[in-house]
């Protein structure tokens, strides 16, 4: 049996599951936390709920946060405009909205894939192109360019990536800097510049084996322990709760 004292000590990544059909025994969801556990981390799903203290008690347990992929974000939460084909879940837009703008505004880490970024995107006042072609498919991969924390990772300025969507960031959230472009001119990912990881990215590295993908979720499950330590050091030196639970925000 697993040593429990053990899994004490890896970080613990609260994981934000989609509702609806894709449960979470759903292939695509364990893969997230399949991943997140090979890369040295132990996962765990938030309720699906919009009781905010809740979902702030919930995430004061979690050294950070894991935004996964999932239906197409309501466009008029950027002033776009519905499709009328499409289906949108307003609620679960503004229970995406709060648990990140709780972890960013508690300093924790956060791993965004798919629309997972694009939600860390649109809730930080950026905007999305609602439809793009060729850059959805199974079997699909294409080229991106890379810079800041991701080319640290990956080892290099250009990596191959699966590719399952069909909208991309349009003009970036404030705060946030591209650092990945595919070679037809989209964002593929983004990084919030003023804490240590905060990254969106547009493919699916759940998905993927290369070292770049597991150097990627070994540096989020690191940064998830050193944000575990600074925490417990404000507690130790004074400091309040409100750090850990943070202040419960408006999701307008």
């Amino acid at each position: 049996m697993t040593d429990q004292r053990t899994k004490c000590g890896l970080p613990h990544i609260a994981v934000v599951v989609p509702p609806g059909p894709i449960t979470y025994s759903d292939w695509r969801v364990r893969m997230y936390f399949n991943a997140l556990i090979h890369g040295g981390a132990f996962p765990f799903a938030l309720p699906l709920t919009l009781d905010e203290e809740v979902l702030a008690f919930q995430l004061a347990g979690a050294d950070g946060l894991l935004i996964t992929g999932g239906l197409d974000i309501d466009p008029e939460f950027y002033g776009g405009r519905r499709d009328p084909q499409g289906k949108y879940d307003p609620d679960f837009d503004r229970y995406g909205s709060f648990v990140y703008r709780t972890a960013l505004k508690n300093g924790m880490p956060v791993l965004g894939i798919c629309r997972g970024l694009q939600v860390m995107n649109v809730f930080s006042g950026g905007t999305l192109i609602p439809d793009v072609a060729g850059h959805q498919g199974e079997t699909l991969q294409h080229p991106v360019n890379l810079s800041g924390t991701l080319a640290a990772l990956y080892g290099g300025s250009e990596v191959m990536v699966n590719s399952f969507h069909h909208q991309v960031v349009e003009r970036p959230g404030s705060g946030f800097r591209v650092t990945a472009m595919s070679s037809d001119g989209y964002i593929e990912a983004i990084e919030y510049e003023g804490l240590p990881f905060v990254v969106g990215v547009q493919w699916h590295p759940e998905r993927m084996t290369d070292q770049g993908t597991s150097a990627l979720f070994r540096e989020f499950g690191r940064q998830c322990i050193l944000y575990r330590r600074s925490v417990n050091s404000n507690l130790l030196s004074g400091g309040t709760y409100e750090r850990v639970y943070g202040t419960v925000v408006s999701s307008d």
